[in-house]
């Protein structure tokens, strides 16, 4: 109660007044008034409009995903054909799921053949002389791998 309102004794008037109103249990349904309440008490906006979009956008990236990845799926199956075809046309025999046979092939104590060995061995786990590279074979020719453009190392910045 107000204490420093000019007319208290309107107030104790509006006060017995309420204190005598008494709502009717007819037709009052506390789920439905709670329902109410509750969606009167949200802000009313363009918020609810932000899940739908968000899924939306969602769908639409998984879609564009699965259909670049089944493309490059079918455009790599396709080279691997193309790469087989190459290599029976050729007389290179593929060595291995896309793998092609190399043009040169490794010597006998070549680290890839000496592994190779290794893992198919049962037994005899001896280990093999290296025989030492003869000085006037031919050096044999591969591609150099290099962490730059063909042009050269980049500048320096």
């Amino acid at each position: 109660m107000d204490t420093h309102s000019s007319h208290p004794d309107d107030l104790k008037k509006l006060e017995a007044r309420l204190a005598s109103w008494k709502p009717a249990p007819e037709g009052l349904d506390p789920e439905a008034m709670l329902f109410a309440a509750g969606r009167a008490s949200a802000p009313v906006g363009k918020a609810w409009l932000a899940w739908p979009v968000a899924c939306g956008c969602l769908v639409l990236t998984v879609v564009a995903l699965g259909v670049r990845l089944s493309a490059e799926r079918s455009e790599r199956l396709a080279l691997l054909r193309e790469i087989q075809r190459m290599s029976s046309e050729t007389g290179l025999a593929a060595s291995s799921y896309g793998e092609t046979a190399a043009t040169t092939l490794p010597g006998p104590d070549s680290y890839l053949v000496l592994r190779r060995e290794w893992e198919h061995q049962t037994g005899d786990w001896s280990i093999r002389p290296v025989t030492p590279v003869k000085a006037n074979a031919a050096p044999v020719e591969q591609a150099i791998l290099r962490a730059w453009q063909p042009g050269g190392p980049p500048e320096p910045l």
